[in-house]
């Protein structure tokens, strides 16, 4: 018996040990197969042979890390379009799943999902908003730093704490890390600030802000302008904020905003459309926006002068108008204010310009811009002393006639010639009389009366 249970336990013991060693050896085996996996997968790439189904992961991972584009953060997950790639695509590169590209185009706010610019990044998921740079700048910006001004340039990093103040006539656009954008006008004094892990806060203490939140999935990422009279949070749009002595004015044109006041914490939500009035009491008032302006009428002057005007809005107290290099105006180089629907930009550099005009309401808020886009060029006269004539030529604006004017009086109150209205072409002038002679040349409206003067000058027929 005594034997018996000592075969009984060395049968066990040796069935113990045949486990132990077959647990090793497929344990061996498995380490053995991803150590050697990739020699294997490079081996088949090499030799142009078709990789097995663990040479494809390896080779999808490669692909993903070549992905991200170079000097970003592989955390923020970024990912750069290449020749032909779909949001479809790059839905089942990251997710296993086609399907999911909606996320992608909300975060991104890609208009067309199978249209994409090769070499576009597309966000993978949410980022953090910092660091801040300067994308645009036009006149002077200064960063505030214990009371000391520091100047901004062009792609200078803006900070969790930093202050930036615009000077008069300056436009500064900030751009985050996410693709959000603010645009601070002349006059403004703007604190940024962390709110939340990864989200942006922007203080308003004085001035306007004009944002560009793209779409966000992810209600964890915020934006929010703060003011001393109330706060404005935003899940992905466009809109507005001014803040004065006392109230906060915003516009909404895309998307929604939640407003709250600071002293009573009363609470509104708005659409795109409407604009709204915090006081420093804490009221809140929402009010439709006015409609956008239309365009009458735009002309360049010779000494380079732009002068625009648009059409009365009803209950508009005064209009604002912007030139912007781009158009989703966030390279803005001139803006005025106006009572009049009527504006003058002296002294532009001859270019294209998208023009933004608005009509402002009794409360201050900016209502629905109209954008067009203004052919900027020289009206500049070309006069030439030839053997026998002058030759005047100058570049005539379309389906706007102009006329050619001499008199012996500078007021040209009684014309000594006036040529008939042309569109095209040099006017030759022979047997000019001898004497000082003035030249003028006249913009016409439709029934030849004269808007406006493009250029003049005098002419020495004794020369």
């Amino acid at each position: 018996m005594k034997n018996f249970h000592h075969t009984e336990r060395g049968v066990f013991c040796f069935i113990y040990l045949q486990c132990l060693q077959y647990f090793f050896t497929r344990l061996s085996l498995v380490a053995l197969l991803f150590l050697v996996a990739p020699l294997v997968a490079a081996d088949a790439d090499s030799n142009n042979t078709e990789p097995g189904l663990l040479g494809t992961e390896l080779k999808l991972s490669d692909s993903v890390m070549s992905d991200i584009a170079p000097g970003e953060d592989q955390d923020a997950r970024v990912h750069r379009v290449k020749p032909g790639e779909t949001l479809w695509d790059i839905a089942e590169l990251y997710f296993d799943n086609p399907d999911d590209w909606p996320f992608l185009q909300q975060i991104n706010t890609i208009e067309n999902p199978g249209m994409l610019q090769p070499g576009t990044l597309v966000d993978i998921d949410i980022q953090d908003a910092f660091p801040l740079s300067v994308l645009y700048l036009n006149g002077d910006a200064w960063r505030v730093v214990d009371g000391r001004r520091e100047p901004l340039e062009q792609g200078i990093i803006v900070d969790e704490g930093d202050v930036v103040e615009t000077g008069r006539g300056a436009s500064l656009t900030l751009e985050m890390s996410d693709g959000a954008r603010a645009v601070i006008p002349s006059n403004s004094l703007v604190m940024v600030s962390r709110d939340g892990e990864r989200g942006i806060r922007l203080i308003l203490e004085q001035g306007e802000v004009e944002s560009q939140v793209p779409s966000r999935q992810n209600s964890q990422r915020p934006y929010t302008i703060q003011t001393t009279s109330g706060v404005l949070g935003v899940r992905g749009t466009r809109f507005a904020v001014s803040h004065g002595d006392e109230a906060m004015v915003s516009s909404v044109y895309e998307g929604k905003v939640a407003a709250r006041s600071q002293q009573a914490a009363r609470r509104a939500q708005l659409n795109a459309g409407q604009g709204t009035r915090i006081s420093d009491q804490g009221d809140i008032e929402v009010v439709g926006l006015l409609m956008p302006p239309e365009l009458l009428d735009a002309r360049s002057l010779a000494v380079g002068d732009l002068v625009v005007s648009v059409e009365s809005v009803p209950q508009a107290s005064r209009y604002r108008a912007q030139l912007a290099r781009d158009a989703t105006a966030l390279d803005v180089i001139a803006e005025q204010r106006s009572t009049s629907p009527e504006f003058t930009f002296p002294s532009l550099p001859f270019e294209d310009y998208y023009l933004r005009v608005a009509a402002v309401d009794e409360l201050g808020i900016v209502g629905e811009y109209s954008q067009d886009l203004i052919q900027h060029f020289s009206n500049g006269v070309s006069v030439e002393r030839l053997d026998d004539a002058w030759r005047f030529d100058w570049q005539r604006q379309e389906n706007t006639p102009s006329r050619l004017e001499l008199s012996f009086d500078p007021s040209f109150d009684r014309p000594l010639v006036s040529y008939p209205p042309v569109t095209t072409g040099e006017i030759l002038l022979r047997n000019v009389p001898e004497g000082d002679v003035f030249w003028r040349v006249v913009s016409l409206d439709d029934e030849d009366n004269v808007t406006h003067v493009i250029d003049s000058g005098a002419l020495d027929a004794t020369d």
